[in-house]
């Protein structure tokens, strides 16, 4: 072997580490917040109050709807309320009062820009 196709051989693995590392960033990045899309009322029961917002946002963002936007988190918090049920046991034992297994993309009127 010579020196040319050892230093060729090492580029090509170095390439071949480089792509493999963007990929695990691309791919990290991509799976960060929750699929809005299977949300249901039971998970959402199950999730604390931080999960719960991320939960909300992910629901604004997927609807083109502002996350930053008060009315807009209120009015979901509602809606949400009035889809699941709220109880205060909801987190604690993991279920929602109604509408469990029901994803909270079909329980929600989307039709509404802004609550």
């Amino acid at each position: 072997m010579t020196k040319s196709h050892d230093k060729s051989g090492a580029r090509r693995l170095a390439s071949a580490l480089l792509l493999a590392i963007c990929a695990m960033l691309v791919a990290v990045g991509c799976s960060s917040g929750p699929d809005a899309a299977t949300v249901t009322c039971d998970d959402y029961a199950r999730a604390d109050f931080k999960q719960q917002g991320e939960i909300q946002r992910a629901l604004l963002k997927a609807h083109d709807l502002e996350t930053s936007s008060v009315s807009n988190t209120a009015g979901l918090t509602s809606a949400l309320e009035d889809a699941c049920g709220w109880e205060s046991s909801n987190h604690k034992n993991g279920r929602a009062a109604k509408n469990g297994s029901r994803r909270l993309d079909d329980l929600v009127n989307w039709k509404s820009k802004q609550w």
